[in-house]
């Protein structure tokens, strides 16, 4: 478990890091995806694997609180 949640805060502060320089005007450049069929500015795809990441945290919790009964939080606070 605690490699997973490693694992999970290490690709956050990476895609952070990788953000954190991006210029403001780049963010309405579009994004294309043949396979799916799919173009979307880079902003709304950052907040999918923002929404993505919340609900696999989401349910790391639920799984948890199932397996031992207590409040359990996969956010280091």
């Amino acid at each position: 478990m605690e490699a997973e949640l490693g694992h999970i805060e290490k690709v956050h502060q990476d895609t952070l890091r990788e953000v954190s320089d991006f210029p403001l005007n780049r963010w309405e450049e579009k994004r294309v995806c043949e396979e799916l069929n799919t173009r979307r500015p880079a902003a709304v795809v950052l907040f999918g694997i923002n929404e993505h990441l919340i609900h696999h945290r989401a349910q790391v919790s639920a799984y948890l609180h199932i397996l031992t009964g207590k409040k359990v939080s996969p956010y280091h606070v």
